[in-house]
């Protein structure tokens, strides 16, 4: 039995009707997660060492992996937020581990962090003013979403 037929078989056993629909299509994926914008990534695991969120922008022609999380609208307040002391203490206190190292979680870091409530024009001006900072240390231009 070849590889596609194994995929057909195993979506038709699924007792969900949208998994059962993509047995008529065995040789591709079942969930496509690219995007055809800029986007920013967040590492799923990343060494207990680093003292800030290895993340960045990655153009849209490159495709993410699996142990990455990508946010496509992500401005460039968003990501001075996750490069913020506060998000940093928060992953570091409320991720899973791996030996030591980092387990970024979208269900448990992300989704559950208490982001700003209401921030003002000014108060975003000037966390965009420091994030931009992080980025022309690195040699990125601004985004654009």
């Amino acid at each position: 039995m070849n590889g596609f037929k194994k995929v057909k078989d195993y979506r038709l056993r699924s007792p969900k009707l949208a998994t059962i629909k993509k047995a008529a299509t065995p040789n591709l994926f079942d969930e496509i997660r690219h995007t055809n914008k800029d986007y920013l990534v967040i590492p799923e695991g990343y060494s207990e060492r680093r003292h800030y969120l290895p993340i960045g922008y990655i153009a849209s022609n490159i495709i993410s992996s699996n142990k990455n999380y990508m946010l496509p609208n992500a401005e460039l307040y968003h990501f001075g937020v996750h490069n913020s002391a506060m998000h940093n203490l928060w992953t570091k206190s409320v991720t899973g581990r791996l030996k030591s190292d980092i387990q970024y979680s979208n269900g448990i870091v992300y989704n559950n962090f208490p982001w700003p409530d209401n921030p003002t024009g000014k108060q975003k001006a000037a966390i965009e003013q420091v994030a931009q900072a992080v980025l022309d240390a690195r040699g990125h231009s601004r985004p654009v979403v």
